[in-house]
């Protein structure tokens, strides 16, 4: 069964057998069913993908405020639900793409829609394995939600990237203090044949 779920970093305690969280940040995220990010898995419904096929996740902010923009802070991959397991592949590090050995990410555009009031309140990431195994996995991200102030220097908010190593500063942007973490999966990859 797949797994959506949020926490907030603030007050949690990751230990398998007891779970307190706080929830500040509404976040939520769901896997697209393909790029057009118009059907999505429901929770129930096991999510199989071809090996050759990218991963369409969409993170959502839930806050009725147009001046706030999420931030993908940092998303990994790894074949376990729990947030610490190890091995585990970056897709983004501090808000950029990551193309690794085993894993490639892209963002992906978020126009304004009859579902999308507020683009900022979105992340799209097109996630392709470029590993030959076949396996079950899950995407982690922790993310943050950002405003329009002064920014200090070394802020968590520091704007999308233009290539894989080099960053855009977004005058005026910095962390809102919120933070948060969702999981999206189990994705089973299989053969192409197999699906």
């Amino acid at each position: 069964m797949p797994y959506f779920l949020l926490k907030n970093l603030t007050n949690i305690s990751f230990s398998a057998a007891h779970r307190r969280v706080r929830q500040a940040l509404n976040v939520v995220s769901r896997v697209s069913k393909d790029e057009s990010f118009m059907e999505f898995y429901e929770p129930s419904m096991a999510i199989l993908k071809q090996s050759v096929e990218p991963l369409f996740l969409e993170v959502e902010l839930k806050d009725e405020s147009s001046n706030i923009e999420l931030y993908l802070e940092n998303c990994w991959v790894t074949r376990s639900l729990d947030f610490s397991s190890t091995p585990r592949w970056n897709i983004t590090v501090d808000g950029c793409e990551i193309n690794g050995s085993e894993y490639a990410a892209e963002f992906c555009p978020v126009p304004v829609s009859p579902r999308v009031r507020h683009p900022s309140h979105f992340k799209r990431l097109a996630v392709r394995t470029l590993a030959k195994q076949l396996e079950q996995v899950y995407v982690h991200c922790l993310v943050a939600a950002c405003s329009p102030t002064n920014t200090p220097p070394g802020s968590t908010c520091r704007g999308q990237c233009s290539s894989n190593t080099e960053r855009k500063a977004l005058p005026g942007h910095h962390s809102a203090s919120l933070q948060g973490y969702v999981l999206a999966g189990p994705v089973r990859i299989v053969a192409p044949d197999l699906r």
